[in-house]
């Protein structure tokens, strides 16, 4: 299992004045799975390689904790209060690898 190591070297190649953050893999729950973390990992380590910046949602714990209500009474997906909630978050983590500028704002729904 692995990212494929050219694939963000690739990106920045092709769109040198993109401004690219990878965002790894979210787990809604408290134990993250070894195959889970395995992913995240090779994600990070080829986003590291390509030097571009790289947003945890695990170690972040996104969706533990307060944000129970964000999650389907499936427990697998997100429902319209977590896709709200993951709009933030998605808009936070660019805002603080500045990508996106602190003064844009997402329109409010």
């Amino acid at each position: 299992m692995g990212t494929s190591p050219g694939l963000y070297q690739n990106l920045k190649a092709k769109l040198p004045q993109a401004r690219i953050v990878v965002i790894g893999p979210m787990y809604l729950g408290d134990t993250v799975p070894a195959n889970v973390a395995a992913v995240r990992d090779s994600i990070r380590e080829a986003a590291t390689t390509a030097q571009l910046p790289f947003v945890d949602p695990i170690a972040a714990t996104w969706f533990v904790g307060s944000d129970q209500d964000g999650i389907a009474a499936n427990e697998l997906d997100l429902n319209d209060k977590g896709q709200q909630r993951l709009s933030q978050l998605v808009d936070e983590a660019l805002k603080r690898t500045g990508a996106v500028p602190n003064r844009l704002r997402l329109p409010s729904t």
